[in-house]
């Protein structure tokens, strides 16, 4: 082979490899993260077939990981939805290890907790989801304790019910029930899972007033609970009066709310004049904001349905979800033969039918039901306020083994000096 034609193979050879080097490189660039930082890579030219190659295996794979990230928090969703436990049973727990046992709590704990309640993922979620948050104490040790929020809002329940009581007030319990559609759920009631968050299950709602008796049973009533409220159920009662109903019942926005930041200009000063908050039209949109934030605490909700009942001179008292005991229909609900042996056609029909007669023949236990309720939210109240000392000892203490010789406070709801005492730990938080 002569000089010139060892050159020409040479040539191509050298042309061959920086070929393949290319398309190497190019495969990489598809399957990896294009990183500008990498000198090789951001210097490629491709040409506007590999781009689009490129753009296609980004989008899908993002579109991948969001599918993956949506699914995730659905099945997060309904295993929170779908926990057993209640908020009661946790501040049980609580108790238990604070008050009773004078332990702490940590994760390993709670979890083991849980665990009882076939609980084995989304343990933290589920705790706040109940109204629990976990808090850093000294000696990097981390607590579990309620949210102050949440417990400020029993203790208020708590104390004004005990007033409405004093005053001498007629009560009047309401509740919308779901009932089991078939055998399946059914079976969940029968373990005492009552306050689940079911879907597409039918409704009885009751309204009850101790000193009056029944005053309304409807299954499956199409009105909004604002419409049974103000129209079927307040015809009932009179001023000064009490309705006491679960806090989630009436599902309204509130009247008035603070703007958003993304709020029109005009938006934001109609919501300052309207709470007598010295503004200007000449401030500019975040200067506004500001002022919004800085405010916004000392804006008290209000709500339409809430707004109408008071203005019938009928006080309303927000019963804690996730505490049963505190419900006055708990001992309903609770009568097994409500549940058991009823097979698996007519699911509906017959546990609304059993119901139904157990409400309308009660003549004489509503009276009784009141008395029991007003002796367990004393109950609670206790426990509220010697878990409350305990855990602020714990957030203060310099080390845990100062419990050991802390005394409890003894505190009853009936003490005169009630409101003094708590005031202005709970019900200023609110």
């Amino acid at each position: 082979m002569s000089h010139t034609e060892t050159d020409k193979l040479a040539d191509i050879n050298n042309k061959i490899a920086l070929i393949r080097r290319v398309t190497e490189k190019c495969q990489f660039a598809v399957t990896q993260p294009v990183s500008l930082a990498n000198p090789t890579v951001a210097t490629m030219i491709f040409t506007d077939e590999l781009n689009e190659n490129i753009i296609k295996a980004r989008e899908k794979r993002v579109a991948i990981e969001m599918n993956e990230l949506s699914d995730n928090c659905e099945k997060q969703k309904k295993k929170v939805a779908a926990a057993p436990i209640t908020s009661s049973g946790i501040h049980d727990v609580l108790y238990k290890n604070y008050v009773t046992y004078r332990s702490i709590i940590d994760q390993k704990s709670i979890d083991e907790e849980l665990y009882k309640y076939k609980i084995y993922e989304y343990q933290t979620q589920i705790l706040r989801s109940k109204g629990f948050v976990w808090r850093k104490i000294s000696g990097n040790k981390c607590i579990l304790i309620e949210d102050p929020w949440v417990q400020a809002r029993r203790i208020k329940y708590l104390v004004d019910m005990k007033k409405f009581r004093d005053q001498g007030r007629t009560f009047a319990y309401v509740e919308e029930k779901v009932i089991p559609a078939d055998a399946a759920t059914l079976s969940q009631f029968q373990l005492g899972y009552h306050y689940l968050d079911w879907k597409n299950q039918s409704t009885v709602r009751i309204a009850i007033s101790p000193q009056s008796g029944l005053l309304d049973f409807s299954v499956n009533n199409v009105s909004s609970n604002s419409d049974w409220l103000i129209k079927d159920i307040c015809n009932h009662l009179r001023p000064s009066d009490v309705l006491v109903l679960e806090e989630n019942l009436l599902k309204e926005e509130p009247l008035g709310k603070p703007p958003k930041p993304e709020a029109t200009k005009a938006d934001m000063i109609k919501w300052l004049e309207e709470n007598n908050i010295p503004c200007t039209s000449t401030m500019h949109r975040a200067e506004l904001y500001e002022l919004i934030q800085m405010y916004s605490d000392r804006f008290n909700e209000k709500y339409l349905t809430e707004e109408i009942i008071k203005s019938k001179g009928i006080d309303i008292a927000k019963r804690p979800k996730g505490w049963a005991m505190l419900n006055y229909f708990e001992p309903i609900w609770n009568i097994s033969a409500l549940w058991q042996d009823v097979g698996d056609e007519g699911v509906t029909e017959k546990v609304t039918k059993r119901i139904e007669t157990a409400v309308k023949h009660n003549r004489c236990g509503w009276t009784k039901f009141g008395d029991q309720l007003a002796q367990k939210e004393r109950e609670v109240f206790e426990k509220d306020m010697e878990l409350e000392e305990v855990v602020d000892k714990l957030l203060t203490m310099a080390k845990f083994e100062d419990m050991s010789d802390f005394d409890l406070p003894v505190v009853s709801v009936d003490d005169a000096r009630i409101e003094e005492k708590c005031g202005s730990k709970f019900l200023k938080k609110l």
